[in-house]
């Protein structure tokens, strides 16, 4: 829900604290012009499709991961071991042996499997990253909470309005921000695809 200080909120939290008789940002401690509050759809969209659809791309991606290397293994298994060299002579192709070749196998899959494992590992840093955003959203208004209630008591009733003209400003900021966080979060998901 977004009310009238611009803010996010979920609905059983800015609704229990309109309930308790506050007419007051829970963010600013400034007065509400209004008590309306909108739905935000856009986040709740974001959030939802994220949430719906992660855990299916990461299937997705897994099955992926496994047809590549079943792919590679079977060409390489198709094709055999070759040993290529460079000399004055020019380029030489000849086969392996059959232990020089099990080597060369073996090294293979080791490769694709330490791939196997980065890719796993980028794919849970970018959930972990998901999660820390919204964790840290969360926080940052809590603190930009506490910053406000600390400047609106240190100053006078004529400082009042140049504050909430500052912190409308660094709400436009975080706005951008957000949206910002949203694009890079698609591109991550992009990727991943």
């Amino acid at each position: 829900m977004v009310a009238a200080d611009g803010a996010s909120y979920e609905r059983q939290y800015i609704q229990a604290w309109l309930d308790r008789g506050h007419r007051t940002s829970p963010l600013t401690e400034l007065p509400l012009p209004c008590t309306k509050l909108i739905a935000n759809t856009a986040l709740r969209n974001v959030i939802q499709d994220l949430q719906r659809r992660l855990p299916e791309l990461k299937r997705q991606h897994e099955l992926e991961l496994k047809r590549r290397r079943q792919l590679e293994w079977q060409r390489e298994e198709d094709l055999g071991a070759l040993r290529v060299t460079v000399d004055r002579d020019g380029i030489k192709v000849t086969p392996c042996g059959a232990e020089e070749t099990t080597k060369l196998h073996e090294a293979d899959r080791k490769r694709a499997e330490e791939k196997a494992r980065k890719r796993q590992r980028g794919a849970e840093e970018w959930e972990e990253a998901v999660k820390k955003s919204s964790e840290s959203t969360q926080t940052a208004a809590h603190l930009r909470s506490k910053a406000s209630q600390a400047e609106i008591m240190a100053k006078s009733r004529e400082d009042d309005a140049a504050i909430w003209r500052k912190y409308s400003t660094a709400l436009d900021e975080e706005a951008i921000e957000a949206e910002e966080l949203a694009l890079r979060t698609r591109n991550l998901i992009k990727q991943w695809l």
